[in-house]
């Protein structure tokens, strides 16, 4: 599967019992009273539960698509819309408002969605209704109640009509800046990519979303993520503006040893451009999402590597002690560059990662994969420290996101 597919991919559902109170099916009516008083919920007790499951043996979820969804092809699986109306908080006057991801096509294992209220988590169930099949040629009657869901998207009150956050496949989510163009991706964490042995991508397998104070402009999602070498919970608060910030903590529990750690890993396409024509037969003169990787290090020097399309794979590490930031970035800002009002490349966003403490010793890693289609992300830039985490270890990170045109920390 390629990494693009990834963002079309599923976050895992929940398979352990038990020490997941907090995953309880304490199910409520998605937007009717709660029935419920709800289970208590905040970041530590998220921290607790990762910690528990990391304890115990991986267990992975199983694919558990309906007949009538799981034979849809990629054009009428996208066809399925969400009902506008049927939106988290569309009635609450808040600034933000929640749709959800239907699960289908490569998002093969739904995931589980929650509510907070004033500290006590609800879920969010699966319910036919809530979606428009009419396009699909699939009748509501064929798919099941509290199925779980695909991933989510956020949309803000300066545009009710287009999302500008979505979290949706494995760990991954995006983001825009005020251009409103989707670009690069995050992903929650990597394991060992770059290396000879198979990449494994965690999966956040449950959300929970808290509901702002009616004036707020700032959104926090927490995740619970899970794979074979590791469970983690996170925390995102998202500020909506020009720039879009995500401010993340992230509590890592490892099951075993794990070689290569990602943190902060972004996923990004480079096809051609100035630089590297290897596979440069289109009609636009450049191709990609992003043109370079950005470093500021630890003792203030700036870095700039152009980003190519390799004929094989190649594997790039930036040693430094505590570096201030790095980001794949998009230089290039003319449109005569790109000549496509398709995809509008000249309008991606980059996104610059800034640690809110020291990161210690560790390299920023650089992986260019060859690729002969626009359709396939092909780089990946994160950092991973010197030591390696250990099996029965705690391993907290805090950083920024800043998802922009500009890199809002460059040299002037």
């Amino acid at each position: 599967m390629s990494r693009r597919s990834f963002l079309r991919s599923s976050a895992a559902v929940l398979t352990v019992a038990g020490a997941d109170w907090l995953l309880s099916a304490a199910a409520a009516p998605t937007h009717g009273p709660h029935e419920d008083a709800g289970a208590p919920f905040d970041y530590a007790r998220l921290k607790g539960q990762a910690r528990t499951r990391a304890a115990q043996p991986y267990v992975a979820a199983p694919k558990r698509l309906p007949p009538a969804i799981a034979s849809l092809d990629w054009d009428h699986w996208q066809a399925i819309r969400y009902r506008e109306e049927r939106a988290l908080w569309v009635d609450e006057g808040l600034r933000f408002q929640v749709q959800f991801a239907h699960p289908g096509y490569t998002l093969d294992k739904p995931v589980r969605m929650y509510e907070v209220v004033s500290g006590a988590a609800r879920e969010i169930t699966f319910d036919p209704t809530l979606f428009d099949y009419s396009r699909a040629g699939v009748r509501p009657a064929a798919v099941p109640a509290n199925l779980g869901f695909g991933g989510f998207r956020l949309l803000h009150h300066t545009d009710w009509t287009r999302d500008f956050v979505a979290f949706q496949g494995a760990s991954y989510f995006r983001a825009v800046d005020g251009d409103m163009q989707y670009g690069m991706s995050q992903r929650g964490l990597a394991i060992n990519c770059g290396m000879a042995e198979t990449e494994e991508f965690p999966d956040f397998i449950a959300y929970w979303l808290e509901r702002p104070a009616k004036d707020s402009s700032r959104l926090t999602v927490y995740a619970l993520l899970d794979s074979p070498s590791v469970a983690g919970a996170y925390r995102f608060v998202i500020d909506a503006g020009e720039t879009t910030l995500m401010d993340i903590d992230a509590a890592l529990y490892p099951r075993r040893v794990i070689e290569r750690l990602g943190i902060a890993p972004g996923t990004s396409m480079f096809l051609c451009g100035k630089n590297d024509r290897r596979v440069g037969d289109d009609w636009r003169p450049e191709i990609h999402d992003s043109d370079g990787l950005q470093i500021t290090t630890g003792a203030g020097e700036w870095i700039w590597r152009p980003l190519v399309n390799p004929a094989a794979v190649r594997v790039n590490s930036y040693v430094d002690d505590s570096p201030r930031g790095f980001g794949l970035m998009q230089r290039e800002r003319r449109f005569s560059q790109y000549e496509d009002d398709g995809v509008f490349y000249d309008k991606r966003p980059g996104v610059w990662t800034e640690p809110k403490a020291p990161w210690r010793r560790g390299a920023v890693m650089l992986v260019e994969i060859p690729t002969g289609d626009e359709t396939n992300d092909n780089i990946v830039a994160f950092w991973t420290p010197e030591e390696k985490p250990q099996a029965g270890g705690e391993y907290l990170y805090g950083y920024r996101l800043y998802w922009s045109r500009e890199n809002p920390h460059a040299p002037r």
